[in-house]
């Protein structure tokens, strides 16, 4: 038996998940010790983007050592409610999918293909059985499937942000010269709040605007996932388009992106910033924004994490984004996957859009290929955490 057909990817014990979040800490924390790291996770667990089992910890281990604590590497996955719109019935179905962060291989493990032959493993956990190839075709040389796990194995599809190009993950398929993880819609428009601010933006009165805490930009979200599960069936529907799917902001996914960042943002001049800012007596889920800090860049960020406007109340909305980039002395303001109604506007404000090389979007479909499916809504909101390492 080769080395990779003795391991397996197993659901991680307690003690694997502390091992694997240990071994992070180096390279992941941005200078915190390690006890204010672990705290930051321990936190994070209880809420609601991971609670009750939809976080799961993966180790590739020895097949006869589950439990050991020396495994080849990990990874996470997230349990999400997503949306499908199927071409065959012209109705919207409410789904199960996944989101993967966290993939780490340690420095003694890496150049071995263990990181990649844990992806592989990954569809076998995470797909529905009716989606999966039958088990006689899987390779000899892997060894047999890895078992199935109670709380995972419902998906439709699954997806990463890679931080380590296109291809990597691409390769990582269920079965030899299949398709893993593709990219899709990497791009972003960008603001340098010093440009921004010379910009003729239109301007409004104050009561036109609500800043949003926490409580208002849930309810925002939930009212936002309706509003978006009715978008996509009308644009497919009136389209006659192929088979689209969606990860949704509400249940505490667009939360993740503030409640991780608070951690790193705590400092004075960020204490008081708002998460989002919405247009007052619109409908549900009228025009709005929400936003994080992204404490990773080299220059202060603010990303928008979900936008929802028309091309009339786009630039008062960006004026108030930029407002709020002001209070904490933001450098530049970035916002993914403008719809096209919206991007040419931007462009007209002083806005650059191109394509990323990091946070690459990246959709693997089980109930269909890859390029028979379209991915909506691929913004800043649904990311789990952008994968950064995977030797």
């Amino acid at each position: 038996m080769s080395d990779l057909a003795s391991l397996t990817l197993f659901p991680a014990t307690p003690e694997q998940t502390l091992v694997s979040r240990n071994r992070t800490h180096v390279q992941w924390s941005r200078g915190r010790p390690l006890d204010e790291y672990l705290e930051r996770d321990r936190v994070l667990d209880h809420h609601e983007h991971a609670s009750d089992g939809k976080l799961i910890t993966w180790v590739l281990a020895p097949r006869d050592d589950p439990t050991t604590q020396n495994f080849k590497c990990s990874c996470e996955t997230f349990t999400r409610s997503g949306v499908l719109y199927n071409p065959k019935s012209a109705q919207l179905e409410d789904v199960i999918c996944y989101g993967i962060a966290s993939v780490f291989t340690p420095v003694e493990h890496r150049k071995q293909g263990y990181a990649t032959h844990m992806m592989a493993m990954l569809h076998w956990v995470l797909a529905k059985d009716e989606f999966l190839p039958e088990s006689d075709l899987f390779p000899a040389a892997w060894g047999s499937p890895p078992p199935r796990a109670a709380l995972a194995g419902q998906g439709h599809f699954s997806a990463l942000w890679s931080d380590v190009g296109p291809n990597l993950y691409r390769r990582c398929s269920p079965l030899p010269g299949q398709e893993g993880w593709v990219v899709r819609s990497p791009s972003s428009t960008i603001w340098k709040s010093v440009d921004l601010s010379k910009q003729e933006l239109p301007s409004s009165s104050t009561e036109q605007w609500e800043w949003l805490g926490e409580s208002k930009a849930n309810s925002l979200w939930r009212d936002d996932a309706l509003q978006m599960k009715e978008e996509i069936l009308a644009d497919a529907q009136a389209s006659k388009k192929i088979a689209t799917v969606s990860f949704l902001p509400d249940n505490g996914v667009a939360a993740f992106q503030n409640r991780r960042a608070d951690f790193y943002t705590k400092q004075a001049a960020h204490q008081d910033l708002a998460w989002g800012v919405a247009e007052v007596g619109s409908s549900p889920a009228g025009t709005y924004a929400t936003w994080t800090l992204d404490a990773g860049k080299s220059v202060k960020t603010l990303i928008i994490t979900r936008i929802r406007a028309t091309p009339r109340t786009f630039g008062l909305l960006l004026s108030k984004v930029l407002e709020a980039a002001s209070k904490s002395n933001v450098e530049e303001i970035h916002v993914w996957s403008l719809p096209p109604q919206l991007a040419s506007i931007a462009t007209e404000l002083g806005g650059t859009t191109k394509a990323r090389d990091s946070s690459l979007p990246s959709i693997k479909c089980y109930f269909a290929d890859n390029a028979d499916v379209e991915w909506d809504f691929v913004e800043k909101c649904v990311v789990h955490r952008v994968i950064k390492h995977s030797n």
